[in-house]
This record gives C-alpha cells, sequence and structure tokens, in this order.
C-alpha cells in the first residue's frame, strides 16, 4: 500500500464523526455493532488484499484508466457514474454537517448560508488541482491533526468523569447478531480510501504493510465509540447528534492556553472537513469525467460546479435530521459500490495475469 492510500485511511478515520459514523454506530450499541465492526475490520482487509493485488499487472495506470481498458464501456460507465455521485454525496454531508456544527457550537448569529458558500468557494478551488497537490496538503495536515486529536483522545479517557465500568457492560453484547447497515457503516473505517484511490498518484510507491488498516481503524473505532460511553454512559449516549463536540467539551485542560478541548477538535474538524471534501471531490470528479473523450478538464469544472449548486440547494430544503438519514444510506451505498469495485478489479487482474 502507497503512503497516499496510508494518508486516506487516516483520512476516512479522522472524518468519520462528520459523517455521523459514531452515532449510526452507538445507536446499534446494543444490536450488534462490536459484531458488525469485527466483520467490516475482516472483510476490510481482505478487500485490501484483493485490491492490492488485482493492481500489480498495472504499474503506470490509474484506477480510472484499467477499468477503462478492460471493462465493456457501458459497464464502465454505470461504475464511474455511481462512484462519482458516491464521493459528491460524501463531500457535500461533510460541508453541510460542519456549517451546523459551527453554527450551533461556535456562532449561532452566524449566517449559515454565507458559511456554506464560503466553504464551497475553497472546496470547488482545492478540490480543482491536481491529485497530488491535494496529496502533499493532505499528508501536512495529518501530521499537524493527528497528535491533536490523540491527545484529546487521551484526555477523554483519563478524565475523572470516564467511567470503565460502562466502557466493560459492552462486553455483554459483543456476540449480538450484526446487521448490515452496522457493517457497512464499520468499513468505512477499514475500507473508505478504495474507491479514493483513483488517481495514478495515490497509487504511486509502497512499504505500508497492510496490517495497519486493522489496527488504525481498531483505534479510531474504541475512540470514537467506547470513549462516549465511558464518559456519557450506555444509555444517555444516543441522546446526541454530534456526540464527540459533546464528549470533547466536557474536557479541559487546565495547563495548556486552550482550556476546553472541544476548540481543539472544532478546529482539527473543520480543517479536515475541508480537506475531506476537496479530496472526495476530486476522485468524484476524476470518476465521472471518465465517461467523457473530451475536454476532461473543463467536464471536470462543470462537475463541480453543479456540485455546489446542489449543496447550496440541500442547504436550503434539507435539515439536518435528514442529512444524518441520507448518511446512513449513504454508508451502505458506498460500501456495495466498493465489494463491486474490487469483484471487477480482482476480475480484470485475474484475466491480465494469465493472459
Amino acid at each position: 500500500m502507497s503512503r497516499y492510500q496510508f494518508y486516506l485511511v487516516i483520512l476516512c478515520g479522522i472524518i468519520s464523526p462528520a459523517l455521523y459514523l459514531p452515532r449510526a454506530l452507538l445507536q446499534a450499541r446494543y444490536d450488534g455493532a462490536i459484531a458488525s465492526a469485527g466483520i467490516a475490520m475482516v472483510l476490510g482487509l481482505v478487500m485490501s488484499c484483493l485490491f492490492k493485488a488485482s493492481l500489480k499487472p498495472f504499474h503506470d495506470l490509474s484506477l480510472k484508466e484499467i477499468i477503462e481498458r478492460h471493462v465493456p464501456r457501458s459497464i464502465a460507465m454505470i461504475m464511474f457514474q455511481v462512484l462519482g455521485l458516491t464521493w459528491f454525496a460524501a463531500g457535500a454531508s461533510v460541508l453541510l454537517t460542519i456549517c451546523y456544527v459551527i453554527k450551533g457550537f461556535i456562532n449561532p448569529n452566524m449566517d449559515f448560508y454565507v458559511l456554506l458558500f464560503c466553504f464551497l468557494i475553497a472546496v470547488c478551488w482545492a478540490s480543482l488541482r491536481a491529485s497530488i497537490a491535494i496529496l502533499y496538503n493532505l499528508e501536512l495536515w495529518i501530521f499537524i491533526i493527528t497528535p491533536i486529536l490523540g491527545l484529546i483522545w487521551i484526555k477523554a479517557a483519563r478524565t475523572s468523569t470516564f467511567s470503565w465500568d460502562a466502557v466493560f457492560t459492552m462486553n455483554d453484547y459483543v456476540l449480538n447478531a450484526p446487521s448490515w447497515n452496522g457493517i457497512a457503516v464499520a468499513s468505512f473505517l477499514f475500507s473508505g480510501y478504495i474507491s479514493l484511490s483513483v488517481d495514478q498518484a495515490t497509487l504511486r510507491g509502497g512499504g505500508i504493510r497492510l496490517w495497519w488498516i486493522p489496527v488504525l481503524g481498531s483505534i479510531v473505532f474504541g475512540a470514537v465509540v467506547f470513549i462516549p460511553i465511558g464518559i456519557h454512559g450506555t444509555e444517555a449516549v444516543d441522546q446526541y447528534i454530534h456526540i464527540w463536540v459533546n464528549t470533547a467539551d466536557s474536557i479541559q485542560f487546565k495547563y495548556g492556553v486552550i482550556e476546553r478541548g472541544v476548540f481543539l477538535l472544532l478546529f482539527s474538524y473543520i480543517i479536515m472537513s475541508l480537506i475531506f471534501a476537496a479530496t472526495s471531490w476530486n476522485a468524484a470528479a476524476e470518476w465521472m469525467s471518465g465517461g467523457f473523450q473530451s475536454r476532461p478538464v473543463h467536464i471536470k469544472r462543470i462537475l463541480v460546479g453543479l456540485a455546489a449548486i446542489a449543496v447550496l440547494a440541500a442547504g436550503y430544503y434539507v435539515n439536518e435530521k435528514q442529512i444524518i438519514t441520507l448518511s446512513h444510506y449513504w454508508f451502505s451505498l458506498r460500501f456495495a459500490a466498493e465489494l463491486v469495485l474490487v469483484a471487477v478489479m480482482v476480475g480484470i487482474g485475474r484475466r491480465e495475469r494469465h493472459a
């Protein structure tokens, strides 16, 4: 696995609260969420191994170019549009969510649509840059943000209000039957990077072992699920919409310049939300432009512009509760699309090796 794919794995873990992943898993904490995460971890590792093996015969091609050359055009067109719409929706959901968080926790008097418009300008500009430039920025911010989030997680787990008894109570529900929705949601931590790896720049190099994927995914799962349970308890934990914002608000840094942990968390999530939106829209534009043979640069600009208009309209007509519901459906769509993508790539790789 290349280092940029490794950064995409970290990005998916960091941004998961903005996609309401902890909320979805905490709502299913008695209904197989832990078992679903275990299955998702195994599936994610298997999918990553198969995906990596399928890329070996193609050293200088991007994922999109491989599919264009080896898949019938009609099927390739459907795949490109589905994957493109999937990641446009992901970026849109994160942008809307972070605007709701800023308005709710930082400045309630701020105009939601002005804030959304400003973010859209930044994301549209960034998503139309070269993929390698976006990945360089992602690398830089991951090195800055990851220690901050790690500090918040450690501080939260060591606070006096944290109850290990509440965490250990979840042992009684480990063997509860998993669900498709739970597996689809948890799989984002372990395989969400696969369909983001559309550009050839993402696939360059190697040296990162695949076993890091389940390790990182398990750490993030434990942090975003069990730390809120330890602080808020097993019963009250699903009463919050933005559970990690409320959790960080209970953390104090007595000897730091910033006293409340929520400010560090919000700073981290605002930055990473914009990075994620730019990365996902760049990948989405790359996927969807694969169906057009001429002027791909102009097509990408049109696609990103249409996505921005759609997000502005969604911000006007869709409320936060509906965004949460749509986000849960999005996890299932993304997981199904990635299963199909990996299956297609395995078939292509096997046929190429036996050619």
